[in-house]
This record gives C-alpha cells, structure tokens and sequence, in this order.
C-alpha cells in the first residue's frame, strides 16, 4: 500500500513544478507578447474535417486585452448555437480554451484568422475582420 502514497507524492511534486514554470494566467513563462490585436467583428465560415458532419457560417465580436481574449461567437449550421469565447493571444497565434480547445493563426495584415477547433469533430475556421 506504499505505492499509492508514493504515486501521489510524485503527482504533486509534479504539478507544483509545472506550477512554478508557468506565468500569469497559467501560460508559459515563455510565450511571446501579442504582435495582433484582434478586437472588433468577424465573420466567416466552419467546415467539420469530416464533412458530412456538416459545415456553415459565423460571426461574433472578439475583445482583447494585452495577451487575453474573449467574446461571443454565433455558429449557423449543424448544431449551431452562441458561444462564450475564452483564450490567449500570443504574437500571431490564438490559442482558444472555450468553448472547445483550438488554435488559430492571424495572417500578416490583420484582417484574417485560420485554423482549427477541436471539439466532437474537428472544424476548420476561417474568420475575417468585418
């Protein structure tokens, strides 16, 4: 029965050691500052990889603050709904934590993100600023 203990000793040792690698608002110490800023209204469309599982537009309003994201996006298709929007921006890339896991890039002038959202299926978005 010494090895439970011992498991959960480890578990936490560990944890406290990520804890201690990792900076404000649980990112890495290392994640590069916001070169983007992608507050404002965007809209644009969602594919599922897997198609027949459906595809369709969005729209929404996104709000930065330094590396923090957050808004509301409103899906139309299969299964659409409105959303809470949750994340991080660090340099070009977003790192979505809400409703579902994802990573979006912004493209060099601003105005376009692309990129995936993990979810039952994954979904390929593309968004442009309105």
């Amino acid at each position: 029965m010494r090895t439970v203990p011992s498991l959960l000793l480890a578990a936490v040792v560990a944890l406290g050691s990520a804890c201690t690698t990792m900076g404000p608002g649980g990112l890495n110490a290392t994640t590069s500052p916001a070169t983007v800023d992608v507050t404002g209204s965007w809209a644009g469309t969602w594919a599922y990889e897997n198609q027949s599982r459906g595809a369709g537009t969005l729209s929404g309003t996104l709000e930065q603050s330094g590396g923090k994201l957050s808004g509301n996006l409103t899906i139309i298709g299969p299964g659409g709904t409105d959303y809470r929007v949750v994340g991080f921006v660090s340099g070009n890339d977003i790192t979505l934590s809400q409703p579902t896991p994802g990573n979006l890039t912004v493209d060099a002038s601003g105005n376009q993100m692309t990129g995936i959202i993990n979810g039952w299926d994954n979904a390929k978005i593309t968004l442009h600023k309105q």
